[in-house]
């Protein structure tokens, strides 16, 4: 439910017990939370192919942070992927080269100050390469 519409300048009012009157005016800015449109790796990859998958944002107030894990923990440095800022709101996960290792449950997260959200996907089908 968005609740932009709870947005604006509020006044607080504080009154004591012998009449005593304060205020002070409160601004409230709602944020809206992002959101990770759905992707999916290829049903069949050959080893040795070239594979990218994107991550794109598209709700949600900036600034939005995007980042990449697998299997629950960061991208090992080991694992030959890259990752590539395309623009604010989306981010993508290159695979210069296919591997059999790179079999998995990969996750994007985008954060803001309203929440975070994440999406995963399993690269996990495989073809005559990879057996079955």
């Amino acid at each position: 439910m968005d609740r932009r519409a709870d947005a604006g300048e509020y006044i607080c009012v504080a009154k004591n017990s012998q009449g005593q009157r304060a205020q002070r005016p409160l601004i409230i800015k709602v944020l809206s939370p992002p959101v990770i449109e759905p992707f999916q790796f290829p049903d069949v990859l050959e080893e040795g192919s070239r594979s990218k998958v994107l991550c794109s944002v598209t709700k949600g107030d900036p600034p939005i942070t995007i980042r990449w894990s697998k299997d629950g923990g960061p991208l090992d440095p080991e694992l030959g992927a890259t990752e590539a800022t395309l623009d604010e709101f989306s981010r993508a996960l290159i695979f210069p080269r296919v591997e059999l290792r790179h079999r998995g449950n990969y996750t994007c997260s985008a954060n803001n100050r309203a929440a975070t959200a994440s999406f995963t996907a399993a690269m996990s089908r495989q073809d005559k390469d990879y057996g079955t």
